[in-house]
């Protein structure tokens, strides 16, 4: 049984690819998943990543040689960062507002900081 996820002109679900078709399943995976009646053509479903992530950790400056190319020193002890996958209290822009960018620099990740105000 191969799982999917897709995203069709109407929704965002999950399936089984049986052949060139994705029959769409309701549910999730990892809860009740029950068979629809559903069948769509592979080549009118998006296909997506299997799961969104709840959370990204990252390790800072986790290789030397790229922490050298920075001019700095590896940590004795790897460190670790969160990145958080949805902005907290971001929600649609209106006419008139401010919005400061700025890019940062953590290890060997970049970070774009966005502030509304």
């Amino acid at each position: 049984m191969q799982i999917v996820r897709l995203k069709t002109a109407v929704n965002t679900s999950y399936g089984v690819l049986e052949g060139g078709v994705v029959v769409e399943y309701s549910g999730t995976p990892w809860s009740p998943f029950r068979r629809g009646r559903r069948r769509l053509p592979l080549k009118h479903a998006v296909l997506l990543a299997p799961t969104l992530p709840s959370k990204i950790i990252g390790v800072e400056l986790n290789y030397r040689d790229r922490a050298a190319e920075m001019g700095r020193l590896a940590p004795d002890e790897p460190r670790f960062f969160l990145k958080p996958t949805t902005p907290a209290g971001v929600g649609p822009l209106a006419a008139g507002d401010r919005v400061e960018v700025r890019i940062e620099e953590i290890g060997s990740l970049r970070n774009t900081v966005v502030k509304l105000g």
